[in-house]
C-alpha cells in the first residue's frame, strides 16, 4: 500500500520493468513550491543514458492524489472505471518528438528541459477530466510553445491507484492498480 502524502508527487518507477532511477532531490518536481523526497525517474537505451546525452527511450511516472476526474464519459463493456468526480491519478508517460530540421536537435538539452517543465506544469496546473485530456493539453502546449518541434507522440499508461481507504477530503490510502492497464496514444503534427 502507498499512502500519498501531498497533492502531486513524481513516482519512482525504478522497481518495475525497464526503469532506473537517479537519486537527487529535485525542487522542480516538488509540490506547491516545496522540495519533496521522491525521486524523479530517468531511463534510457541511448549512448550515455546515465549522462546528459539525447535518449531514444524514456519512461517517467507522475501522480496526484486530487484534481482528476473520470465522469460523464460514454461507457461500453470495456469501461471498468466508475464515475468519479475527484480521484487519484497516476500514469506513465512515453513522449517522443521530431524536430522540423535535424540541426535543431543540437540544442544542448534545452528542448528536453522545456518539455519536461511543460509536462509537469500542465499535469499539475489544471483539474483534468481524463488522461486523454491531460495528454492532449501537453501535446498542444509543446507544439504551441516550441516552434522547432514538428511532431509529438504521447503514450500514457494509466496506472491509477486503487483506493484502499477513503478519508473524505483528506488524502486516502492507495495500492498499485490491478491489471489490465489502459494505454492511450496521441500523435500531433504541425
Amino acid at each position: 500500500m502507498l499512502p500519498v502524502p501531498g497533492r502531486k508527487v513524481p513516482r519512482d518507477l525504478s522497481a518495475g520493468g525497464r526503469c532506473s532511477g537517479f537519486g537527487h532531490r529535485n525542487p522542480i518536481l516538488g509540490s506547491h513550491g516545496r522540495e519533496n523526497r521522491f525521486r524523479p525517474v530517468r531511463s534510457g537505451t541511448g549512448h550515455g543514458a546515465d549522462r546528459a546525452w539525447p535518449q531514444r527511450d524514456h519512461r517517467s511516472g507522475i501522480g496526484q492524489s486530487r484534481g482528476s476526474a473520470f465522469q460523464g464519459f460514454v461507457r461500453d463493456q470495456y469501461t471498468t472505471l466508475p464515475d468519479l468526480l475527484d480521484r487519484p491519478l497516476h500514469m506513465w508517460l512515453d513522449l517522443d518528438w521530431l524536430y522540423d530540421e535535424p540541426s535543431n536537435a543540437l540544442n544542448s538539452g534545452s528542448v528536453s528541459t522545456a518539455i519536461r517543465r511543460m509536462v509537469h506544469d500542465t499535469f499539475s496546473g489544471f483539474e483534468s477530466g481524463s488522461i486523454q485530456q491531460v495528454i492532449y493539453q501537453i501535446g498542444t502546449k509543446i507544439l504551441a510553445e516550441i516552434p522547432v518541434i514538428a511532431e509529438v507522440h504521447l503514450e500514457a499508461n494509466n496506472r491509477t491507484w486503487d483506493t484502499v481507504i477513503e478519508r473524505g477530503q483528506e488524502t486516502g490510502v492507495y495500492t498499485d492498480a490491478r491489471p489490465p492497464y489502459g494505454c492511450l496514444g496521441l500523435r500531433l503534427r504541425r
